[in-house]
């Protein structure tokens, strides 16, 4: 489809009348008057996610592949994300302009909630916000009621800067824990860019303490299935997630299990970790007009 405006992809959205299973859209780029400035060719344009909701009643749709290429962007929204996820139940793919750099993006919420509503998705490509995840101390209760997707298995994240690596691992691995690849900083992107290779590496230990977590809840599973419940029926030293909890003393002396005083957080050393004392992203609600 050829057009001067995007106007004319909300018109061809809404007169799409067939129910495919898999939908392909690629925004190459404008052409502007020979006679523009500068400024003006180097302009960003910014895409509602809302621009795809016509394309909400196929209920069928396995695959989503949007492409807005040169000088476009995609506007992140939670609730446009939600209705996507509701909408497409058996989901296997949803590439939302795949290689965005933008600093904006969906809640780490909104991501968990994609994947508890399309439980058949095995590769994604959004923006996630992780400002979040990554200025919190990691919980000791499982995010999102200890829901776990087991379909996933790539992601494409733009290019997220972050400071702590273990905590963004565990909630993936916690929602995801199969997840097997996370494609981020495009080479071609991330050679123009300050401490790219700061945050690379930051996301290469990501991926690395996934599948080190991964091991680990495969261990304490098959312990709990081996140990079962004591003989006398007495509840055993893991909670209800499967893990195991620390013992330690009370003041009396006597021996228990639960949340004692666990020292320090265990985090990977990170180069610069305590640097950088603003957050790296910004919300979609400040650029609305």
């Amino acid at each position: 489809m050829a057009g001067s405006s995007l106007v004319l992809l909300d018109a061809f959205l809404e007169r799409f009348f067939i129910a495919p299973k898999a939908i392909c859209l690629d925004i190459v780029g404008a052409h502007w008057n020979v006679w523009s400035s500068t400024s003006t060719i180097n302009r960003v344009t910014s895409i509602r996610t809302a621009v795809l909701r016509p394309l909400l009643a196929f209920r069928n749709l396995r695959k989503l592949d949007f492409r807005a290429y040169q000088n476009y962007t995609l506007r992140w929204d939670d609730a446009v994300l939600l209705q996507m996820a509701k909408s497409w139940p058996l989901l296997e793919v949803l590439h939302l302009n795949r290689y965005d750099h933008s600093s904006r993006g969906v809640t780490p919420s909104a991501f968990a909630s994609l994947l508890r509503h399309c439980p058949c998705l095995i590769s994604v490509a959004i923006i996630v916000n992780w400002s979040t995840i990554d200025e919190c101390d990691v919980s000791p209760d499982a995010p999102h009621r200890g829901s776990a997707h087991k379909a996933l298995s790539e992601a494409f994240f733009g290019s997220p800067r972050i400071r702590h690596p273990t905590r963004i691992a565990a909630f993936l691995s916690a929602i995801a824990p199969n997840l097997e690849s996370i494609v981020i900083w495009d080479p071609q992107f991330g050679r123009e860019q300050q401490d790219s290779k700061k945050y690379i590496n930051r996301w290469k230990c990501v991926c690395d303490l996934i599948k080190a977590f991964s091991v680990v809840c495969e261990q304490v599973r098959r312990m709990v299935l081996n140990a079962g419940e004591g003989v006398d029926g007495n509840e055993s030293s893991y909670n209800h997630h499967g893990i195991t909890q620390p013992a330690y003393e009370t003041e009396n002396g006597d021996a228990a299990i639960g949340e004692g005083d666990n020292g320090e957080d265990g985090e990977v050393s990170e180069e610069d970790s305590g640097s950088e004392s603003e957050s790296e992203y910004t919300s979609d609600e400040s650029s609305e007009e």
